[in-house]
């Protein structure tokens, strides 16, 4: 294999909170999650700072709106 091979840069990425190694699910952008071991403290977290409650199946046939400084603006 030469050395300017693309598969020499190849490499499996890394958590954005631990750094440690690991394989995303297939479709899941791995720049923008969490490593499995991260994933549920990191939302806890998010969860308590930002003040957000869980939803429940009653809340399916309901609207459920995000407080607007939450919610995203399409631009």
């Amino acid at each position: 294999m030469s050395t300017k091979s693309a598969n020499l840069k190849v490499a499996l990425p890394r958590c954005r909170h631990c750094q440690r190694y690991w394989q995303p699910d297939e479709g899941v952008v791995a720049s923008n999650t969490y490593c499995p071991f991260c994933s549920v403290s990191r939302r806890a977290e998010a969860a308590q700072r930002l003040g957000l409650k869980p939803l429940k199946p009653a809340d399916e046939n309901d609207f459920y709106l995000l407080p607007r400084a939450l919610r995203r603006t399409q631009s």
